[in-house]
């Protein structure tokens, strides 16, 4: 009974079936077998490479080849489905999707490059596509002829494209016009004091929105003769820019208006 309870006795008797078992295998016949164990090694190596992080990056970097020789040939058919190729392994990517949505422009799919980007906009904030839309969508069109749903979007934009681009004089200017066309001008006014900094035509436009909304005729006075100075060197360096004079004489005109009240 002490036998069965002992661990040696059945190591011994695994041991005799391994052997058993090795020697009724068909030993002379092995050396057949040799390729076909090859060929196993071969496809278990190239199973392990195929999803290996090496191969994964060796087929992203093909993708990026394909896609420069595709963009290089104007070959947008070529590269719109790469990049959704691309985008089916990184849905996440920003900026993938909004190369898709470029070429898709190229393209003439205007709706669905349109819907990227403002998905784009919307999910990631991604200030490109914003930029995109604005130059696309509004560009050349006014202010009355949008609708209050395009007013919002317009807005949602330039707000989106100025906190990214607080010191950009053309993104300043696009939302100040904003501003000032919603009527919102406690804050279009101190965007367009910056403005008047850099560009004096801005200065009358910060001056009127002072007085007229603002009911600060002192600021409006200080702006105006600032932006006058400046407008009248840049009138003297260039006598025959008919838009600077126009400028100088409207800033006149003002300057003359706030002394009679």
């Amino acid at each position: 009974m002490l036998r069965y309870l002992n661990p040696l006795t059945y190591l011994k008797w695994i041991g005799e079936f391994i052997y058993a078992w090795g020697m009724s295998l068909p030993w002379s016949s092995a050396p057949m077998t040799i390729p076909a164990l090859i060929l196993v090694l071969v496809l278990s190596l190239a199973s392990v490479v195929a999803f290996s992080t090496s191969s994964n990056n060796w087929r992203s970097n093909l993708l990026k080849r394909q896609l420069s020789t595709a963009l290089d040939t104007d070959d947008f058919d070529t590269a719109e489905l790469l990049l959704k190729r691309q985008v089916l392994e990184k849905p996440n990517d920003g900026d993938l999707r909004f190369r898709l949505a470029m070429i898709q422009s190229e393209k003439g799919k205007d709706e669905e490059a349109v819907s990227q980007m403002q998905r784009l906009v919307s999910l990631k904030r991604h200030k490109e596509a914003a930029r995109w839309l604005v130059r696309e969508k509004f560009d050349k069109r006014k202010w009355s002829d949008l609708s209050d749903a395009d007013k919002l979007e317009f807005g949602s934009l330039t707000k989106l494209m100025y906190d990214e681009y607080p010191k950009d004089a053309a993104v300043k200017s696009l939302y100040a016009d904003y501003l000032i066309a919603s009527e919102n001008f406690p804050k279009a006014y101190p965007i367009l004091r910056e403005l008047a900094q850099q560009n004096p035509l801005r200065g009358l436009q910060a001056a009127a929105v002072a007085r007229r909304e603002l009911g600060k005729p002192e600021e409006a006075s200080e702006i105006a003769e600032r932006s006058l100075n400046k407008m009248s060197e840049m009138s003297d360096e260039d006598p025959t820019n008919l838009s600077v004079s126009l400028a100088v004489a409207q800033n006149q005109l003002f300057l003359k208006g706030l002394q009679g009240t």
